[in-house]
């Protein structure tokens, strides 16, 4: 979507129309979007106003930022604003949604090594305490009061992590 909106901007210098910018572009696009934007011609030989034709393009892509930017283009032909700004202000939305998915992304990768890392450091004093103690581990995990707290409270821990990392909030 950031590849159309550079190119929009190229082409909203020689046209005038939203549409016809769009046209220009899905030539140059591939994927999903430069799908959407190679049917705009059979869109127009079917006698559909730019509005309508927007209207549809928005509808194609369930995408909240191409929708956002197909909004903005219409407000922009309807009120004859220049494309200039409203294409400029629109890269920037994108520019910063990718920029908040590739930390998320970040943020949970580090997550789970940090998570891994908690589990093998816990296998390992556990190990060690058994040998030190010269008892079972399951003695120590549930045969005592404190082995007891501690294995409840690491269990909440691992169902917070992969709770929180299944897209639950």
């Amino acid at each position: 979507m950031l590849e159309a909106i550079n190119l929009a901007e190229g082409f909203s210098a020689t046209e005038e129309d939203s549409v016809a910018i769009l046209a220009h572009c899905g030539e140059y696009i591939r994927g999903p979007v430069g799908q959407v934007l190679r049917r705009i011609d059979s869109l127009r030989d079917q006698g559909l106003s730019s509005r309508m034709i927007l209207e549809r393009l928005k509808l194609e892509l369930e995408h909240p930022k191409w929708q956002e930017f197909i909004h903005n283009l219409s407000v922009c032909s309807m009120y004859n604003c220049d494309f200039v700004y409203v294409l400029q202000s629109s890269r920037k939305s994108t520019q910063r949604y990718l920029t908040s998915a590739k930390e998320k992304q970040s943020v949970k990768r580090v997550a789970k090594v940090e998570m891994a890392i908690i589990i093998v450091l816990s296998v390992v004093i556990l190990v060690t305490m058994t040998e030190l103690m010269d008892v079972s581990l399951r003695w120590l995990l549930w045969g005592s009061l404190p082995g007891k707290a501690c294995s409840v409270y690491m269990a909440g821990i691992l169902v917070i992590f992969v709770w929180s990392l299944s897209g639950y909030r």
